[in-house]
């Protein structure tokens, strides 16, 4: 499994039962020599945090591999863009809520262990080796307005959100329309609707807090689009 080089850190951290394995997994120093990515180590375990910094040190990445002796449910890792896990489940779901908190588009894998009711965008086999990859969405549900550039036309949008899955209504002129092919990949939302003349329109935009904007797709027609969050 690699990911590409990026400005902020991949993460790998470990705890309670599964510290043992975490402190000698060589992910984050094979981030560092082979692509160049900034790496932090989050490790209970004194020793084995130790043991992980001198392995850095022998791999000539020290300068890009930090290990921090610590607890991951104090630790800040926010900035990471990939973090990998190899956790027991109830710790993997008790880290569940820090996660989805993280930057939507973030990308969590773990080992073996998956997330409970948050399923994967993505299972990873090798031969008796499995891993499970996360998208963090954007939290998008709730009400939001949505209208063109030109206020031409604004409706009022209803998003129902569980993890990565969701659906809604557009309700434009009083008549509630349901969003067909939902979806929310890390920060961007789209959705298709058929309008009161009976066309199907598209819809992708970028989300950005309680804010987004995009465009709106019609009959080979972009047409710029925002909208704002009113309701959680």
């Amino acid at each position: 499994m690699t990911f590409p080089p990026s400005e902020n850190p991949t993460t790998k951290i470990g705890r309670g039962l599964a510290r043992r394995i975490a402190s000698f997994d060589r992910r984050p120093i094979a981030a560092a020599k082979n692509f160049g990515a900034k790496a932090v180590g989050i490790e209970y375990d004194t020793d084995l945090a130790a043991f992980a910094r001198r392995n850095a040190e022998r791999a000539g990445v020290s300068d890009k591999v930090t290990i921090i002796t610590g607890d991951i449910f104090k630790e800040d890792f926010s900035a990471a863009t990939v973090v990998t896990l190899y956790l027991l489940p109830d710790l993997n779901q008790q880290l569940r809520p820090q996660l989805l908190r993280m930057k939507p588009g973030t990308r969590v894998v773990s080992h073996l262990w998956d997330m409970g009711e948050w399923e994967p965008d993505e299972t990873l086999r090798d031969g008796d080796s499995e891993a499970f990859v996360w998208i963090v969405p954007a939290q998008v549900g709730g009400r939001w307005t949505i209208s063109d550039a030109q206020n031409r036309w604004d409706g009022v949008l209803d998003i129902m959100q569980q993890f990565q899955r969701i659906g809604g209504t557009l309700t434009i002129r009083g008549a509630a329309q349901p969003l067909l092919g939902a979806y929310v990949h890390g920060a961007l939302l789209g959705f298709t609707f058929v309008a009161l003349d009976g066309g199907v329109r598209s819809v992708r935009v970028r989300v950005d807090g309680g804010a987004f904007s995009g465009s709106l797709q019609f009959s080979g027609h972009l047409t710029p689009i925002a909208g704002a969050r009113t309701a959680n």
